[in-house]
């Protein structure tokens, strides 16, 4: 995947399920041609009982398999060059896997896959070696309860009248719609507070072909952030570079060159190992 270089609306945005989940079993898959990790993920009650009443649904099927049976989500990885499976249940265990969980279920060698792990990559390289890490991390600034599986991670947080984790998977993004969305990392080198007391101006530097972009923060009213913003300088964030311009410029009030992308609008993915700024999402 390379980054879209056309614009996205904020609707077509908001199809991608992006969410947090949080890896309950890793195996590595030495025999894939791109080394992954099997997983099993927790993706919020509201999910796993959707996939359970599915399950209830069939009769079990002769000679099978336990792990048929559950609701936990099943996918894999292709972070295995970076990330051993030890490292993805330890390092994790403050903040999550970012995970998108819109799409059909998708058979992977002999996984049914349920959802999208994704990884950042540098897309210059082959495809047997451009996965250079996860796309979770840690969630910055930690809260003191841990953030629920299922949360939610987009460009802006939850209205009060919506749940900050998903509560269904429809199960029909098409990959086209996923890519379509360009997603960098890049670090924080400034930050400051606008006119608006819940968002946050930001520059961020993705690189060489990009060293100064302009981006903007959108937080939850209550959220830490906001007070401890200062922290954020010299900290890696994935940020969403072609919402369209209109868009960007109706929920965040000013014209930017980017949005990074919050867990519910309480806090930042930060990486689980440093990457190469501009390194896309996929």
């Amino acid at each position: 995947m390379t980054a879209s270089t056309l614009p996205i609306s904020l609707a077509a945005f908001s199809r991608i399920g992006f969410c947090i989940a949080k890896p309950t079993s890793a195996i590595l898959n030495a025999a894939a041609h791109i080394p992954a990790h099997l997983l099993t993920l927790d993706v919020g009650p509201a999910l796993l009982a959707e996939k359970q009443a599915v399950i209830d649904a069939k009769p079990p099927k002769k000679g099978g398999k336990a792990k048929d049976r559950t609701p936990l989500y099943q996918s894999s990885a292709q972070v295995a060059l970076s990330h051993t499976p030890e490292s993805l249940l330890l390092d994790v265990t403050p903040g999550g896997l970012l995970c998108c969980v819109g799409f059909p279920k998708k058979q992977i060698g002999k996984l049914m896959s349920d959802c999208l792990v994704t990884a950042v990559q540098d897309a210059s390289l082959p495809s047997v070696d451009r996965f250079v890490g996860s796309g979770g991390g840690r969630i910055w600034p930690r809260a003191g309860e841990p953030v629920p599986a299922g949360t939610t991670v987009g460009v802006h947080p939850p209205s009060p009248s919506i749940a900050s984790t998903l509560t269904t998977n429809p199960r029909n993004l098409e990959w086209s719609e996923f890519t379509a969305a360009a997603i960098q990392l890049g670090t924080i080198s400034s930050i400051e507070p606008t006119s608006n007391s819940s968002t946050l101006r930001a520059v961020i530097d993705f690189g060489n072909a990009n060293p100064a972009a302009r981006c903007g923060l959108i937080l939850a009213n209550d959220a830490p952030l906001v007070d401890r913003r200062a922290e954020l300088v010299g900290k890696q964030v994935l940020v969403l570079v072609n919402m369209e311009p209109a868009d960007a410029r109706g929920i965040f009030g000013e014209d930017v060159d980017g949005l990074v992308l919050t867990v519910a609008g309480r806090g930042v993915l930060v990486p689980l190992k440093d990457v190469a700024n501009g390194f896309v999402l996929a």
